[in-house]
């Protein structure tokens, strides 16, 4: 069973405040006042048996409530979305072992310690989006889109992205780096992430792809790189096949509102399973639009 709470003016939830649900099972909690700023040690423990999923978004939260979350041995699933947390330390989430999705969304996060996440030894998917981070390092389904990440796409990028710590991200599929202020992609960050299929670069000041920074990456189905608006000085303004030539799995490319004005012969010759290829928009830099496009580079897409 699952409870979603809408509850007006209360700031503390108490070591009493969902006592009355003992016993009846409860697998899904949801409480959001907008205003809960403390949640007392104790909290949870009367459902902590059952509780599978529970959700504390769109409060006032500082901080993890860790001391109400440690007894919820079997927790699934944590939203913690749309707070003010400030910071993640090793003991935020000591307790929950059993956790495999965890929602930090929209809060007010600028540092992360190295073991904030080693007790969660099950998570697979972690939500960052929205905070006001410099640097993080994680997992299988990793999104740090809307934040503050600038510069190339290297070693000081994404967990300062040291490479050493990427490199042992061996089962990260989904990267997810759109809206923020990257202005490169090189081959060294990303060559350990082999069963990368998803990499999501739009709305940066990508300006630069090198060559090999693809290559490893034969299982990448969806590549963004569309809406470099913040500085039309650093738009993408050619395509040459080198980066793209290993992408054999291809089916999305989208890489709208660009400063395209060259797209090279082999660019797309490898790509016979593009379904979705977009180009339009080139608004910025109308010096740039795109001015011709041969039958060369799209003549092998029969599935476009």
């Amino acid at each position: 069973s699952l409870l979603d709470c809408s509850l007006r003016g209360v700031t503390v939830l108490s070591s009493t405040s969902v006592s009355e649900l003992a016993g009846v099972g409860l697998h899904g909690l949801v409480i959001s006042s907008g205003e809960i700023r403390r949640v007392q040690q104790g909290a949870f423990g009367d459902v902590a048996s059952t509780l599978l999923a529970l959700g504390l978004p769109n409060n006032q939260l500082p901080s993890v409530p860790t001391e109400a979350l440690t007894r919820l041995s079997y927790l699934d699933r944590l939203d913690l979305s749309n707070n003010k947390i400030h910071t993640l330390d090793p003991n935020s989430f000591k307790g929950i072992r059993n956790l495999t999705y965890l929602d930090i969304s929209d809060n007010q996060l600028t540092d992360i310690s190295a073991d904030s996440f080693k007790p969660l030894v099950k998570l697979n998917t972690l939500r960052l989006r929205g905070n006001l981070l410099k640097e993080a390092h994680m997992l299988r389904d990793l999104d740090l889109s809307g934040n503050a990440l600038e510069g190339p796409v290297g070693p000081t990028t994404v967990p300062a992205l040291s490479c050493a710590s990427l490199a042992q991200l061996t089962s990260l599929t989904h990267l997810d780096l759109s809206h923020n202020f990257l202005r490169s992609l090189s081959a060294e960050p990303l060559k350990s992430l082999s069963q990368l299929s998803c990499l999501l670069l739009h709305d940066n000041d990508i300006s630069m792809i090198d060559d090999g920074a693809l290559a490893m990456h034969k299982d990448l189905t969806r590549f963004t790189i569309e809406g470099t608006l913040l500085n039309a000085a650093y738009n993408l303004r050619s395509l040459s096949a080198e980066p793209l030539k290993s992408l054999s799995q291809l089916s999305c490319l989208l890489l709208h509102d660009n400063d395209i004005s060259m797209i090279d012969d082999e660019a797309l010759a490898m790509h016979k399973d593009l379904t979705r290829f977009t180009i339009e928009g080139t608004l910025l830099n109308a010096a740039y639009n795109l001015r011709s496009l041969s039958a060369e580079p799209l003549k092998s897409l029969s599935q476009l």
